[in-house]
């Protein structure tokens, strides 16, 4: 299996080239600014990767268990999508509470929990498989409202006894659904890129849609008090007001510039909600802030707290309740005189034993009821906090969801998926029942293993080995869930020093590594470790090539490492390496091909079979060479208007996977041909194939799984 853990650092170092290319391509699709903007990430890692001028589209759809989606998704001969077989895990983004149930965000499913016993969380049942990642949930008057990224709004009714159904929907034109307000029967949505979207639920069963992006903005989140919505503006970083007496005509009626705020740094409004007769704001690069409403379309700033990096904020009566980062943890503030708010409480991210992490997203998603406030955590799963003395705060519960984190490599060996994410997780999923897969196996605290963030693995033997971003090599003995164990590592060092892609050929593993060199570290470039005896990882060999960050890919005696990453100050091109591991413990340089002599623009992934080279770039396309002469790749053709963006390429004969979930037929000499599309994973991240079905890991929504036909 190939993995792609260089698409880490490619996609930074071509962050300029793809704003331009993504503006050029939709107007909808964002860069993710990695602050919180869920539905702009969506749309990155989702649509617009793989997604051109040129490609065909195709604008009807059908996902499990919902009506036709109109929607414009990348299908490069207007074919049939590939059969959506199960889907497993994925991260908490947003949470409601009522009675003795909490609704959670978990991915692209809505997940009903028994929370009588507050200690201890239960699974009751979970929604169909919705279209992108749950940003938005609210509970009134029985019935559970659901926003995604790309579907919309969605409304469902849930039975004490566990059972789950969905009534009804609306779908905007433009997608990003997500923080929700419901006043009396009016649904009101902020939607990043698609601008305010209200719906009339009077009827749940037959929502009406009453406007639908007429306010137009990157709205994260949203507050309504009286006839005005208070809209948070990604990209404008202020607040925009609009007067929705009409709520089929809404009007932008004024603004509140965020520089009013006091401070030096460049501020941004993460969450908005209303406290008494005021308005509190989480702003990043300052804390807490209030507004006077005296005058509806003109807020003013009245009073505020430093903490300069909260990421949401939620309102309980007199208590405003924020997660921080600079201070990380909830602070809890008293604001009943909103011209001197009094910090009352902070509940640190580690005490106890426990950890939970500050959310990308969380200005959509906390909620708090009867004195719990209930965190959506991406690392771990819902986090439960009791608040009920806001002197002192208590870590209270926890729901660990499935596959929560940023996924960054998958393998499948038999009956088992094997992940691990960016938090530094190692997962074991039972996959044996496509339709129902189940984790077996997870580091809830990392008490057996040390992983930091691992980029890549592979299983040999009854070993799964990995490698990481800050402690190089790990290798963990399979075998019962509570005797699985870490038994061999090595270069054992500063987090500073790590690996950045790993590839294996029997007895030996090939790392592309960065760090200093030292007596103890050999530096950057390729190492080669021998792990036979996994027990006793023992260094046998290294090249040094500058920068580090290389993709890699075995031939046979072949290795080839592709540079994507610039060196600053420009001293090494960009270049594909090959080196014969005829001798595997010396590998030697054989050939070094710059980038533009093979008429490539930011090179991101790399993948071959036993004759050809497959490179996916970032502004070129997919790009094929004829490596039968293995130190001379000879270009063959390819139609690049099919994919001319990519930035992952995963090579099974006789599949070709582009992006993770782009499947070609590359039986045949000829230029690969579309098999299938997989559409419902919008955050393909990489992706491994055993038999006929392929395992897509994804971003934020855990692990898809489709039948090949």
């Amino acid at each position: 299996m190939k993995d792609n853990s260089a698409l880490l650092s490619l996609l930074l170092l071509s962050l300029s080239l793809m704003l331009m290319a993504c503006s050029l391509l939709n107007s909808g699709e964002k860069i993710d600014e990695l602050q919180g903007t869920t539905q702009a990430l969506i749309t990155q890692v989702g649509e617009s990767k793989g997604k051109a001028q040129a490609t065909p589209t195709e604008t009807v759809a059908t996902f499990e268990g919902g009506e036709d989606l109109e929607e414009t998704q990348p299908n490069p001969q207007a074919a049939g999508s590939l059969e959506l077989v199960g889907q497993f895990g994925g991260s908490a983004a947003a949470v409601a509470v009522s009675g003795n149930f909490a609704y959670l965000g978990q991915g692209p499913r809505l997940v009903v929990l028994d929370i009588s016993d507050t200690a201890n969380p239960l699974f009751m049942n979970q929604s169909e498989i919705l279209p992108g990642i749950v940003l938005g949930v609210e509970v009134e008057d029985g019935y559970v409202y659901v926003t995604t990224g790309y579907g919309g709004l969605y409304i469902y009714e849930f039975n004490p006894s566990g059972e789950i159904s969905r009534i009804g929907s609306a779908v905007p034109t433009i997608p990003g659904c997500g923080s929700i307000e419901i006043i009396g029967k009016t649904v009101y949505i902020a939607c990043n890129p698609g601008g305010l979207f209200i719906v009339d639920v009077t009827h749940p069963e037959d929502p009406k849609i009453l406007s639908d992006g007429v306010i137009s903005g990157s709205f994260i989140s949203i507050a309504v008090v009286d006839d005005h919505a208070y809209l948070a503006d990604i990209n404008g970083g202020g607040l925009m007001v609009a007067d929705v007496s009409d709520t089929a005509n809404p009007r932008q009626v004024g603004t509140f510039d965020v520089n009013e705020i006091p401070g030096e740094y460049t501020k941004m409004i993460e969450g908005v909600d209303v406290c008494g007769d005021e308005l509190c704001l989480a702003v990043q690069s300052y804390g807490l802030a209030i507004l006077n409403l005296e005058e509806p379309d003109s807020p003013k700033y009245v009073s505020g707290d430093s903490t300069y990096f909260p990421s949401g904020i939620v309102i309980q009566k007199d208590y405003a309740y924020l997660l921080s980062e600079s201070e990380p943890g909830v602070l809890i503030y008293d604001v009943s005189n909103p011209l001197k708010p009094q910090r009352k409480g902070v509940l640190p991210t580690s005490i106890g034993g426990l950890e939970f992490a500050v959310n990308e997203f969380p200005e959509r998603g906390m909620f708090i009821a009867d004195g719990y406030l209930y965190i959506p955590d991406q690392t771990y799963g819902l986090t439960i906090v009791d608040v009920r003395d806001p002197m002192s705060p208590q870590l209270t519960g926890r729901y660990m969801t499935p596959l929560p984190d940023w996924l960054t490599d998958i393998t499948v060996r038999d009956d088992y998926a094997f992940v691990v994410s960016r938090s530094g997780g190692f997962r074991m999923v039972d996959v044996s029942n496509p339709l129902n897969p189940r984790e077996v196996f997870y580091d809830d605290e990392r008490k057996n293993l040390y992983l930091q963030y691992p980029t890549a693995i592979e299983i040999v033997d009854d070993y799964a080995v990995i490698a990481d971003a800050n402690y190089p090599i790990h290798v963990i003995a399979l075998g019962e869930p509570d005797k699985m164990a870490e038994v061999g590592a090595l270069f054992d060092k500063a987090a500073s020093d790590g690996a950045h892609d790993m590839v294996i050929a029997g007895d030996y593993a090939y790392l592309s590594g960065w760090g200093e060199k030292d007596a103890f570290y050999p530096g950057e470039g390729i190492w080669v470790v021998d792990i036979s005896k996994p027990e006793m990882l023992t260094p046998a060999g290294f090249v040094d090539l500058p920068n580090g960050k290389w993709s890699l890919s075995i031939s046979g005696s072949t290795l080839y490492a592709l540079d994507g990453e610039i060196d600053p100050d420009q001293s090494e091109p960009l270049s594909l390496r090959i080196l014969d591991i005829s001798n595997s413990a010396n590998p030697v340089l054989i050939n070094s091909i710059q980038i533009s002599e093979l008429q490539m623009m930011n090179p991101s992934d790399i993948d071959v079979t036993d004759d050809v080279m497959y490179i996916g770039t970032a502004m070129m396309g997919l790009k094929r060479f004829d490596i039968t002469a293995p130190q001379h790749p000879v270009e063959l053709p390819v139609d690049q208007t099919l994919f001319p963006y990519v930035y992952q390429v995963h090579a099974e004969p006789p599949y070709l996977v582009i992006n993770g979930n782009q499947v070609m037929d590359i039986s045949t000499s000829g230029s690969p041909e579309f098999v299938g599309y997989a559409r419902e994973a919008l955050e393909a991240w990489v992706c491994d194939i055993e038999g006929d079905l392929l395992y897509i890991a994804t971003k934020m929504n855990g692990v898809y799984i489709y039948r090949i036909k």
